[in-house]
């Protein structure tokens, strides 16, 4: 059985000599999409903001987020958290990249070769068409607010909802909880980790880290899924319309892997609240039952 983590832990990271500030809840931090982080093309300097990632500063300047992580003393091996450090400056001439502390010091000054870019064809300072494990999430509309019930008997009104909703999973070997966002287009897993450096609370050597997806949310023919019910409950077939798919991974602290490209459901409970099925990430069954999926209640 998990235990449950009580207390807030304030901490930085040290990370090349550079101390991250303090954070008091991480559920307020969130991944700067690609569209957000503004740096035209050619622009010579760009100073890092909270949210900025490796991979979306990567995309706006063509250089690879494992060159990135160098130059900026970030050791992804040991799972270090693929965030930059505000208020580093980052500045471009031709080929050669300048990384800069806030009061104008060199931190470190490298070469980007052409297997460092992203496209070799492009120069460093040039956009690069974004991947497609990761999209603008923020483009991609929520499911529109079902109103022909007979099509979508057993939709959710997603549009009714307030953001973000939290649902708390039971047992051993699943996550923590997973907290679905439509206004912000992802779903955050949140799980211990005994190695991971995003810390947020901690209890007898155990860390909570999370992992940000971006997702869709469509409305689709009735699905009839079985289901692992909440609290033990043995499995059940249920209805669905409401499908959420992940879409791209945007943070990765910890090498957690939930699943790009799965979907996931959101059903009217019987109980009349909210219930999210997931894939059964604690696994441990038999052939027959691998189609099986996990109810999680808020």
């Amino acid at each position: 059985m998990k235990k449950r983590i009580k207390g807030l832990v304030l901490t930085g990271m040290l990370l090349g000599g550079m101390v991250f500030p303090n954070v008091a809840t991480a559920a307020k931090w969130r991944a700067n999409l690609v569209s957000e982080i503004e740096i035209a093309s050619g622009q010579k300097e760009y100073t890092l903001k909270r949210g900025d990632t490796l991979w979306a500063i990567g995309q706006k300047i063509n250089i690879r987020y494992e060159r990135l992580a160098e130059i900026n003393g970030i050791d992804l091996s040991s799972g270090e958290e693929y965030r930059l450090p505000v208020g580093r400056i980052i500045s471009i001439d031709g080929n050669v990249v300048t990384v800069k502390e806030k009061d104008g010091s060199i931190y470190s000054q490298s070469v980007i070769t052409p297997e460092q870019k992203i496209d070799d064809t492009k120069a460093v300072g040039e956009p690069v068409a974004e991947q497609p494990a990761l999209p603008e999430v923020k483009e991609q509309p929520a499911a529109p607010e079902t109103k022909d019930l007979s099509a979508y008997p057993y939709a959710v009104r997603v549009n009714t909802l307030s953001s973000p909703l939290t649902f708390t999973f039971t047992g051993a070997n699943v996550p923590v909880s997973a907290r679905v966002n439509f206004n912000e287009g992802t779903v955050t897993f949140v799980d211990q980790s005994s190695g991971g450096k995003t810390i947020i609370e901690s209890e007898d050597d155990y860390f909570l880290v999370e992992t940000v997806y971006s997702m869709t949310v469509s409305n689709v023919e009735t699905k009839t899924i079985r289901v692992f019910g909440a609290g033990g409950n043995p499995i059940r077939s249920v209805n669905a319309n409401t499908m959420i798919t992940l879409t791209g991974r945007l943070t990765n602290p910890d090498d957690r892997d939930y699943g790009v490209g799965r979907n996931l459901y959101l059903i009217v409970n019987q109980a009349g609240t909210l219930s999210l099925l997931t894939p059964n990430y604690a696994g441990n069954v038999t052939e027959e039952d691998y189609d099986v999926m996990i109810e999680v209640l808020q």
